[in-house]
């Protein structure tokens, strides 16, 4: 009897830290099923969907998507109209055919691209040809 009174400490001890242990297992554990799915389900979709919206219309940050690949987007625009044959309104021999006038009117990424675009040069002339070879 004596054994066992004395050993009651140690045996609440080890008691008291399974239980502490018990206890933090418990907590780790994921939440419940929840009673109605559809609903949770649903919450989960406008949280994601908030979460895309913000990425879509930027931020101030720099770590926002639309920042991240603006200088990407602006490189690409360039390149795609690259592919675009370079018209010049004017016939071939013109002497306004040689320095096109700045043509403010046009957005920037509809601006003559000088010797960056990748097609031949069409002149007026040019068109002329095709639209009577054609018709």
């Amino acid at each position: 009897m004596i054994f066992f009174i004395s050993s009651l400490p140690r045996i609440q001890e080890q008691i008291e830290s399974l239980l502490e242990l018990t206890r933090e297992q418990l907590s780790n554990l994921p939440p419940e099923p929840s009673d109605d799915p559809v609903n949770e389900l649903l919450f989960m979709l406008s949280e994601f969907q908030k979460d895309i919206d913000s990425e879509i219309k930027g931020t101030t940050s720099s770590d926002g998507l639309l920042q991240k690949i603006q200088c990407h987007l602006d490189e690409f625009r360039l390149e795609l109209r690259g592919t675009a044959p370079r018209f010049i309104p004017f016939e071939k021999g013109s002497p306004h055919a040689k320095q096109l006038p700045e043509m403010n009117f046009l957005h920037a990424e509809e601006q003559d691209l000088n010797t960056r675009g990748t097609l031949p040069i069409i002149y007026l002339d040019d068109v002329e040809k095709l639209v009577k070879e054609y018709v």
